[in-house]
């Protein structure tokens, strides 16, 4: 059985600036393997409803569309991600991937 150190509905807000609900899932072991700041970076996006999603020119902190799939954008170097995840047709984001960030 998969531990999640979160599993949850989120209010998020994207192009259209109308909020609407998404399930955000982060994978404990993922979650485990992700240094400090950037734990902290997305505790801070959590924690602030409704969470930006951001294009991939898109600034600031948030929920940030790339090419390989979406990430935490936070100011770190590592991010947490969830390859192939599209902000416009999930309504289920799984984060079970940390790496450096796709954008830079």
């Amino acid at each position: 059985m998969m531990a999640y150190y979160i599993d949850k509905k989120y209010q998020v807000i994207g192009m259209g600036n109308k909020p609407y609900e998404v399930r955000i899932q982060i994978l404990q072991n993922t979650w485990d393997k992700c240094d400090l700041d950037v734990q902290t970076g997305v505790n801070n996006i959590l924690a602030s409803e409704p969470i930006p999603l951001l294009s991939s020119s898109g600034k600031g902190n948030g929920i940030k569309q790339e090419t390989k799939g979406l990430e935490f954008h936070t100011q770190t170097q590592k991010r947490l991600q969830f390859p192939g995840g599209n902000i416009r047709t999930d309504t289920t984001f799984i984060f079970d991937s940390y790496g450096k960030g796709w954008g830079h």
